[in-house]
Formats: structure tokens, sequence, C-alpha cells
């Protein structure tokens, strides 16, 4: 199905992840982050594809750049940035959310990785309801470490 990206373009998501299945690689995350999360802003389609990047939250040697995508999209939208869930996509949006807490959860043990460890507290604080956590945790060191010598 066809959603807009953070630019208001039309996208199929589910492309992606066809691309990735094929090939037997993973999903190019670096240009979903460019097309579905731009300075904060998200479009329609960044809803559709956070069900479709759950399955790749994995226990062991997860990569930081799902679990990021998926908060990112949640902050989005926790902080009113973001147009409403489309209805055909709200219930899948939410059990995708929910899901995500417990792949963070099983993760989180074998994470060691700086950025997939934040990117996991960003997950698990934007699934709760706490924005900024995560939007601190979506930092990076740098930008950390100057916020906190203010």
């Amino acid at each position: 199905m066809v959603h807009l990206d953070a630019y208001g373009r039309a996208v199929d998501v589910s492309v992606w992840f066809d691309t990735a299945k094929k090939t037997g690689s993973p999903p190019d995350w670096s240009k979903m982050n460019d097309v579905l999360y731009h300075q904060g802003d998200i479009g329609t389609a960044s809803y559709a594809v956070v069900p479709l990047v759950v399955p790749y939250l994995t226990d062991k040697e997860s990569s930081w750049e799902p679990f990021a995508l998926i908060a990112a999209i949640e902050e989005a939208r926790l902080l009113g940035r973001a147009p409403a869930i489309p209805a055909e996509l709200k219930e899948v949006y939410h059990d995708a959310i929910a899901s995500s807490i417990d792949h963070a959860l099983r993760a989180f043990p074998h994470a060691s990785d700086a950025l997939l460890v934040r990117s996991i507290i960003a997950v698990l604080s934007v699934a709760k309801g706490q924005v900024a956590i995560a939007t601190f945790a979506l930092l990076d060191q740098s930008e950390q470490s100057e916020l906190l010598s203010l």
C-alpha cells in the first residue's frame, strides 16, 4: 500500500523489505531513515514501516538502526509533529510498538555497542510515553555531553 514519506512523496515501504528478502541482505536502514524521518517530520509511510521493521529486532547481534528508526517515528508522533495514523494502520502500528518492547528487553542484555544501547533505551522510552528520555537517548554522545554541561 502506498503512503506519504516525510517529504510528502508517495512510497510503498513493502518494496524495501521484498528486496531485502530477495537479496538475503538487511533492508537499507539508512535510506529508510532518510525517506521516512526528516528533522522530526514523518509521513504516513513511517507508520506503515514500523510493523515491517519489528521482525528485524533480534535478541543477539542486533543492529541499532531498526530500533532507532522505530523510536524516531514514535517520538515524532508523540511530539505532535506527525500526521494522524491512518485508520487501516492504527492497530498494526500500536501492536508493533508494543512488540518492540519485548524485542528491546531481549536484546538489551547482549547489547554492548553504544548506539544499540541508546536505541534500545529510546524504543523502551517512547513505548512508555517517555519522550524526553527517548530524545536524549537518540542524540549522539557529543550532543548529550553538550546538553549535560549546561
